[in-house]
């Protein structure tokens, strides 16, 4: 049996250390403020998809109305296309509407393809 305690995974006698964490945290994550929020179950963020890959936006999973209107400015529509060019620790580079833009990974989190 596992028991959760402060985000801390208290292993049994007998069970591994890494399975008591894979089984505390799961694959689902929740969503920590504007910009934040980080993929659910079946549900890919831009920072997850492969760097070349072109995708079609699903969503925009924003909470602040300027990182939104920032995002429409650019052409980030839901149905239009994004290729995901290169990805560093703070930014990704992104082509929308054969336009390449970098965009901080907190902004990129937002968008759901």
């Amino acid at each position: 049996m596992l028991q959760l305690k402060t985000r801390k995974a208290v292993k049994e006698p007998g069970e591994s250390k890494m399975r008591g964490r894979r089984k505390a945290w799961g694959a689902r994550k929740a969503c920590r403020g504007a910009g934040e929020c980080v993929a659910k179950e079946g549900v890919t963020n831009l920072t997850q998809v492969a760097i070349g890959e072109t995708r079609i936006i699903t969503d925009l999973d924003t909470r602040d109305e300027a990182v939104n209107d920032f995002l429409l400015r650019l052409g980030c529509y839901r149905g239009e296309r994004i290729t995901l060019l290169n990805r560093t620790k703070h930014m990704c580079t992104v082509v929308i509407k054969n336009s390449r833009y970098s965009i901080d990974t907190a902004i990129a989190r937002s968008i759901i393809v």
